[in-house]
């Protein structure tokens, strides 16, 4: 069930925020009469948006669900609206996990993204969570951000290892299962965000910087780590900031199967160009004519602040 679309928060990498414009919420009354339906049908409710726990009434939604002995699942919670009668909400319906965002390791990158919480501030969530019995939960983080470096990597480590010690020194019962899994992914330039202008980073890179991740999370009992492959984020990259020439390397995918390596090999555009390449502030680009309600010149100065934020260089 489908609570919101957009999002009020403006993280800088991320499409629905931007593309989606502006963040409207679905009334409570209509909200609970779907949910009403839905439960004479089913025994659980997904809540699905961009920004599902900005809804202002979240929490009466989830308590009509429960009153009504619906189970509720919920997409992710912002790490700033975890809160004691929310988790309880969540305990009650049945969600066994929970998936939180920091999306980097240093607050640095945090900043840098627009999603600057503080260490402290994820902890406590995380506490809030196992305090109401909710002991198993999911962290998503992005790999490949502009001017990351591999101490940022190896802070994605270090964050999840204090998680895991709070989420079990915050056990009432040291036998209740428990689990924390970090979903990492690379970073993906999307058009019509303030990271338009940034390139993917090298696929060998990527993997690199995996690796560093998984050899940590190893040696964690109760830890572990999920991710795409980068070879998919790099088709996902020409696909999200190609022009109408990458038509031709999606026809040949498609008569190839799916085999994106032979598609590659055989056509006449170079799939680099879009991919790796950073981009400069006056390019202009393929989707500029699409109006979504924000300015490119907004957009362009969000992108020329997080650089400034992170301690970086743009392109005049």
């Amino acid at each position: 069930m489908e609570t919101n679309r957009g999002c009020p928060r403006g993280c800088r990498f991320c499409a629905a925020c931007f593309v989606y414009h502006p963040f409207r919420n679905r009334s409570l009354s209509l909200l609970e009469s779907i949910s009403r339906n839905a439960l004479s049908e089913e025994q659980r409710i997904g809540l699905t948006g961009t920004a599902v726990s900005d809804h202002p009434q979240l929490l009466s939604l989830c308590q009509s669900i429960l009153s009504q002995q619906g189970g509720i699942s919920l997409s992710s919670l912002r790490v700033d609206a975890v809160t004691p009668p929310l988790a309880q909400c969540l305990k009650g319906g049945k969600e066994r996990t929970v998936a939180i965002a920091p999306e980097a390791g240093s607050v640095r990158l945090r900043r840098m993204v627009k999603k600057g919480y503080p260490e402290e501030e994820i902890l406590k969530s995380v506490d809030t969570l196992v305090e109401n019995g909710v002991c198993q939960i999911k962290c998503y983080f992005l790999i490949g951000l502009p001017t990351e470096t591999d101490d940022d990597v190896k802070e994605i480590l270090y964050l999840a290892k204090r998680i895991r010690h709070h989420i079990l020194s915050g056990q009432k019962n040291g036998r209740k299962r428990w689990r924390l899994v970090l979903s990492v992914n690379p970073f993906i330039p999307k058009p019509a965000t303030p990271f338009q202008w940034a390139p993917l980073e090298d696929a060998g890179e990527l993997k690199k910087k995996l690796k560093m991740i998984q050899k940590g999370v190893q040696r964690e009992e109760g830890m572990e780590m999920i991710h795409d492959l980068p070879k998919w984020a790099y088709v996902q990259a020409l696909l999200s900031k190609g022009d109408r020439r990458v038509g031709k390397i999606l026809m040949a995918s498609h008569q190839h199967r799916g085999n994106w390596r032979q598609a590659f090999r055989e056509t006449d555009v170079n799939p680099d160009f879009y991919v790796y390449r950073k981009r400069d502030l006056d390019e202009i680009f393929p989707w500029d004519f699409i109006d979504h309600g924000i300015s490119k010149e907004r957009l362009k100065e969000e992108y020329v602040k997080a650089m400034q934020e992170a301690g970086a260089t743009t392109a005049s």
